[in-house]
């Protein structure tokens, strides 16, 4: 017999956002641009409902350079300049347009697509804010503490360094003083 809940429904086409719930692609929005049309800053977030959907989509993706062309930042721009030729002697403009695709020997290379998990599940990432908000709450409780340690001390007449030494010196005195009274006693 098998547990339903053990077992991961298959990704349906039609209703994909039932297994990728969310999609954030980080761009660099200028004043007074749509988000939709500023550029990719080249990374991006994607959450999905199962873990073992997620596990594929890291195993199909990452480093893949079927994807890299289409997906990866600048990789359009890097597959059109494989495609005009093998190697580039010298690029227009200076050599700064698509430099960052030629390799020391010239030839182009499509920058890859690296996918990683940023968070494996929602278990995690519920154990993570739940550290967080106990770190807060032991900063919190250490400042109130200190407060009124610090006020605590505030009554008392403290000490310097020295005036303890004195103080210890004195009585190390009186302590021998006292011995040799009760031995000549």
């Amino acid at each position: 017999a098998t547990d339903m809940n053990l077992v991961v429904p298959l990704v349906d086409e039609k209703n994909v956002k039932l297994s990728i719930p969310s999609v954030f692609v980080d761009r660099a929005v200028s004043d007074g641009q749509k988000a939709i049309d500023a550029p990719s800053k080249g990374f991006g977030f994607v959450e999905f409902t199962h873990h073992a959907h997620a596990l594929a989509a890291l195993r199909q993706l990452n480093n893949n350079p079927v994807y890299s062309a289409e997906y990866a930042a600048g990789g359009n721009k890097a597959a059109e300049m494989q495609k005009r030729g093998k190697k580039v002697k010298k690029m227009k403009n200076d050599g700064k347009e698509g430099a960052e695709f030629l390799g020391e020997d010239g030839k182009v290379y499509l920058p890859r697509l690296i996918v990683e998990f940023a968070v494996e599940n929602k278990v995690k990432a519920r154990q993570q804010a739940e550290k967080v908000a106990q770190k807060e709450a032991n900063k919190i409780k250490q400042k109130i503490e200190k407060r009124e340690k610090g006020v605590k001390e505030k009554n008392k007449t403290q000490k310097g360094r020295g005036a303890l030494q004195r103080e210890k010196k004195r009585a190390r005195k009186e302590e021998e003083a006292n011995k040799v009274k009760n031995e000549t006693s």
